[in-house]
């Protein structure tokens, strides 16, 4: 189940300024740019946008700190994160304070040994060797930890950009989410590039730009505002001049002088600075990011290069192992997915974690269990603030901290199945249902035809494009003309799409597993790109999301054959149905269990009018889902095993088996199923046509041949050729040749599928 939801525009608009091409005026609007002046600096953000560094809490305190100590000779200790974000803030924090000609060293945990922000073993470390301390991307919640730096004499100073809690350290602190600052979502570096500026000027400030915009890119924060300042003029730096670091570093990943990008940022250079951290010592990425030996820096860069290798070897292990625990997982008990599992690299979990919420869009918390205590990662979906979950569950952890959408815990062993129940608990009691369906925004319906090379160069302006700035996404129905596996192990699927007018080309990344059982027809929504190919420029498609469309409406305008003889074969021959008779249910009682919750449901549908009607569901026509979430599904004549984890099954059209039967009438083809007399007939005219050198492809094809030796319908014959199966008296001689068995008396009561059949003809 599938959500396609055209983007709200957000603004009122503007009269579209001369020389501005249609397509791009559209695009600006929906993203609620309300005026020519907003549209300009949105398209090209200058320098004079960014905000003036004192406008931050704390930013005047802390220069004065700062250049006092640096006057007075004192070592100062800057105390970062692991990640990009930390790792960019303590190489800003420490080239500024270098700059200025002080005594500076920077100090980063080990995310396997220490974990993230402060602790009391390194706290006492420092307070021995450095006067004053500055916390970069971490600090805002370790109001006892700054306590005992008080106390130890260790001044300090807290840069962070995590959500505070309700008291905060008693020392200066800078934080965009205190206070009236005009752009609350700064990254950690971000929040030490304000200060750098205020220290500097913003002149000097913008040497550490390129640093800055890498992890505002890398954390994921809303490029808008100053973050979309930050990353365009970041990014300028990189390609007017790139860091030693990053240039060696977009060379051995195999990129060569590409122009820098916020997608190369995101996806090539940021993970394989997470490596340093996620594997090893983050100290490397910071060495990357500061150092001005080219020797040095290709080293390291190819260092990275390889760790990051092994860091998605690792990761898909991980995957793996978790997806193993999730083969009978109740996802209708549960409202997060808690998994543990034992040693798993706590540098990698997150990321794991990450993959199986793309999967199935639940919240999902992986956990390293390492003797009685284990540390997880947790990453959530659009609606559900994981952070205030766990805030409600707090008793059960060691320690957690994090964001709405990435969050990390401590537990110890024995409180873990509490935990799973009582966060469980919360977000059944405070989530609802429909936003565990996944929920894809588009900007616009498009078709093949406008998407020319120059209409898609148009939407390079949108750059730099990430979290809270998407690049445009469109949408369209389409039919699949042909389709494959690509890349390694088949990881991606290769499409060729037509909309009824032009054909394209589409890629969608990580869905190499959706080729069995695509749908002919198909609900996208994508991200055009240039192809630059041989000195040839085209356009292909990036898909975001597909859903298979068409459902009753494309049966009823089709061969129902196509999809009647397999489901008979299913009904008749295979017995997947034993039907028992059942409750009864209405079609007013149906439909407010379909709109009352989004999983749970399965209706197995004779045909397209038994399901007509009926709402809040999927509609699969000749097959059952294969979505272990179990949304609600309508399934008209599906062919295959009845999915289990759903808690409510109704037949349509047809007796119950096992579940609720719809109070409607027989499907119209159950009609034709054959009594005795229709049986004899259909005997003789089997006798008589396999008499004669005859083969078929498919059940229809013997039943479309015996309809030409008797009077009964093709429907009745299908029937009798199951039934005549199943007795014996019937033989497939393989590849679908049929053949007389032996002739002997039997007695149809005897035959499963005689008597199926009967049970399907009886009214209700």
């Amino acid at each position: 189940m599938r959500i396609f939801r055209q983007r709200e525009q957000t603004g009122g608009g503007f009269e579209r300024p001369e020389g501005m091409p249609e397509a791009l005026y559209l695009l600006l609007a929906r993203r609620g740019i309300g005026s020519t002046e907003e549209a300009r600096a949105f398209l090209r953000p200058t320098v004079d946008m960014l905000n003036p560094p004192e406008a931050l809490p704390g930013v005047a305190k802390a220069c004065e700190a700062l250049k006092t100590a640096i006057a007075e000779g004192k070592r100062i200790c800057v105390y970062g994160d692991y990640d990009v974000d930390g790792v960019s803030a303590s190489s800003i924090m420490y080239l500024c304070l270098r700059r200025m000609g002080g005594d500076v060293s920077v100090y980063l945990p080990s995310r396997h040994e220490e974990g993230y922000g402060l602790n009391e073993r390194a706290l006492r470390e420092i307070a021995r060797n450095y006067d004053l301390m500055v916390s970069v991307d971490c600090g805002i919640t370790s109001v006892e930890l700054i306590d005992l730096a008080n106390e130890l004499g260790l001044e300090s100073i807290v840069t962070d950009h995590h959500r505070p809690a309700e008291t905060l350290p008693h020392t200066t602190v800078i934080n965009p989410l205190i206070g009236d600052y005009p752009d609350k979502f700064l990254c950690g570096a971000g929040v030490a590039f304000k200060l750098c500026e205020a220290l500097l000027g913003r002149e000097a400030a913008l040497d550490y730009v390129d640093i800055a915009a890498l992890a505002t890119v890398a954390d994921i924060v809303p490029l808008t505002g100053e973050n979309r300042v930050i990353t365009r003029l970041g990014l300028d730096k990189m390609n007017r001049a790139p860091r030693l670091g990053l240039a060696a570093l977009r060379d051995v990943a195999g990129l060569g002088e590409k122009p820098f990008t916020s997608g190369m940022l995101g996806f090539q250079i940021g993970p394989r600075l997470n490596a340093s951290g996620r594997l090893g010592s983050a100290r490397r990425a910071y060495e990357l990011l500061t150092t001005d030996n080219p020797g040095r820096a290709r080293e390291l860069a190819v260092e990275l290069n390889a760790e990051n290798d092994l860091r998605r070897q690792i990761e898909a292990e991980i995957s793996g192992a978790a997806l193993k625990q999730l083969e009978n997982f109740d996802f209708i008990r549960h409202r997060a997915i808690v998994i543990a599992g034992e040693g798993w690299n706590s540098g990698v979990i997150g990321l794991a974690a990450s993959r199986i919420v793309e999967m199935y869009n639940y919240p999902t918390i992986l956990i390293s269990m390492d003797g009685d205590v284990g540390v997880g990662s947790c990453r959530s979906i659009p609606g559900v603030d994981i952070h205030a979950a766990l805030t409600a569950v707090a008793g059960r952890m060691v320690k957690f901290g994090g964001h709405a959408q990435a969050a990390g815990l401590t537990i110890r062993r024995e409180e873990l199945e509490a935990f799973r129940e009582e966060l469980d608990e919360y977000l059944r009691a405070n989530i609802p249902p429909e936003t565990y369906i996944p929920v894809t925004e588009y900007d616009t319906d498009a078709e093949f035809r406008e998407l020319d090379v120059h209409f898609v160069s148009l939407m390079e302006a949108f750059a730099p494009t990430g979290m809270g700035n998407p690049m445009p996404v469109f949408h369209s129905r389409v039919k699949v003309a042909d389709a494959r596996r690509v890349g390694r192990e088949g990881a991606h699927l290769s499409l060729r799409l037509t909309d009824g007018t032009n054909y394209m080309r589409a890629v969608a990344f990580r869905e190499g597993r959706l080729l069995d059982g695509l749908s002919r027809e198909l609900e996208i929504a994508y991200v055009p790109k240039i192809n630059e190919f041989g000195g040839r420029s085209t356009v292909e498609l990036e898909l975001k999301a597909i859903s298979p469309l068409g459902g009753a409406e494309a049966l009823m305008n089709d061969d129902n054959d196509s999809f009647l003889a397999p489901f008979l074969t299913e009904v008749l021959y295979n017995k997947t149905y034993a039907f028992s008779g059942g409750k009864r249910i209405s079609r007013a009682e149906l439909s407010k269990k379909l709109t009352g919750s989004v999983q749970g449901t399965l209706v197995i549908a004779a045909d397209a009018e038994s399901a007509a009607g009926l709402g809040g569901a999927d509609v699969y026509v000749g097959r059952f889902p294969d979505d272990p979430r179990a949304f609600n599904a309508i399934c008209i004549m599906p062919v295959g095993k009845i999915p289990g984890g759903y808690t409510e099954v109704v037949y349509a059209g047809m007796p119950a088996c096992g579940g609720l039967e719809l109070e409607t009438q027989r499907a119209a083809w159950t009609a034709h199923m054959p009594g005795i007399d229709e049986m004899r007939c259909a005997y003789v005219a089997v006798r008589r046509l396999l008499s004669r050198p005859v083969r078929g492809e498919s059940l229809a094809d013997y039943a479309h041949s015996l309809a030409d030796e008797c009077s009964l319908s093709e429907i009745c014959l299908m029937a009798c050729l199951l039934i005549f199966l199943d007795m014996g008296l019937v033989e497939d001689a393989g590849g679908f040749r049929l053949k007389m068995g032996e002739f002997r008396k039997l007695d149809p009561e005897s035959s499963a599928a005689y008597r199926a059949a009967q049970k399907l003809k009886e009214e209700v």
